[in-house]
C-alpha cells in the first residue's frame, strides 16, 4: 500500500495530524464530493480561512486523500489494508476509523466512477476479405498484379475498407504479430496491471 503514494504525497497527507479530527473528518467529505462530482472550491477557501493556511497547503493535501482514495479503489485494497496504511502514516485514530468506514462505504461508487472514466477502444466485430487478380493489361501482358479487398467493421459498427497489394498485406501482419508479442510480454503484463 504505501507504494500506492509518494514521499511527497504522504508527507502532505501528515498534515491531517496537525489539524483537529473534525478538519480531518471534513477534507475526507470535500473529498468524496470532489471525486463523485460535486465539487464546492469555496469549502477549501474556508478551511484555509479557519486553519490560518495557505490554501495550496489544504489543495495538496485533499489531492493526496483523492488519490489514496482513489489509489485504493483502483486496486481493490481491503479495509485492513487501508487501515494498516493509516496507522503507518500516524493518522489519529478518531480520524482513521472515520476515513476507514468512508472507504468501506464509498469503495464501489468510487469504483463506478472510475470505471465510467475509462474509455473503451471499439474491437473489431468482422473481417471480410476478398482476393482479386488482374491477369492482364494493356500496359502490363502476361503478368498478374493480386490486391486484397478488406473490409472490416468494428464494434462500434464503422465499416473500413482498405485495398492493398501482398507485400502491404505482410508489412500489415508483421506489425500485427509484432504487437501479439508486446501484449503477452511481462513488461506488458506488469504495465497493464497498475493500469487496470
Amino acid at each position: 500500500m504505501v507504494s500506492i503514494l509518494t514521499q511527497q504525497q504522504i508527507n502532505e497527507l501528515s498534515f491531517l495530524k496537525s489539524i483537529p479530527v473534525e478538519f480531518g473528518k471534513e477534507f475526507v467529505n470535500i473529498t468524496m464530493k470532489f471525486i463523485l462530482g460535486n465539487p464546492k472550491p469555496r469549502v477549501l477557501l474556508k478551511a484555509a480561512e479557519k486553519l490560518q493556511v495557505d490554501i495550496e497547503v489544504i489543495q495538496k493535501c485533499i489531492e493526496s486523500i483523492t488519490y489514496l482514495y482513489t489509489q485504493s479503489s483502483k486496486t481493490l485494497i481491503s479495509k485492513e489494508e487501508f487501515g494498516d496504511f493509516l496507522k503507518v502514516i500516524q493518522i489519529e485514530e478518531e480520524l482513521r476509523i472515520y476515513m476507514i468506514d468512508q472507504y468501506e462505504q464509498q469503495n464501489s461508487p468510487i469504483r463506478k466512477f472510475l470505471n465510467k472514466m475509462t474509455f473503451e477502444l471499439p474491437y473489431l466485430k468482422t473481417m471480410e476479405w476478398r482476393l482479386d487478380v488482374q491477369l492482364a493489361s494493356r500496359k502490363l501482358r502476361e503478368q498478374f498484379q493480386p490486391y486484397y479487398i478488406i473490409r472490416i467493421t468494428t464494434s462500434d459498427d464503422k465499416i473500413f475498407t482498405m485495398y492493398c497489394d501482398f507485400h502491404e498485406l505482410k508489412e500489415i501482419t508483421d506489425q500485427l504479430e509484432r504487437a501479439l508479442s508486446e501484449i503477452r510480454s511481462q513488461h506488458f503484463q506488469r504495465i497493464h496491471r497498475y493500469i487496470k
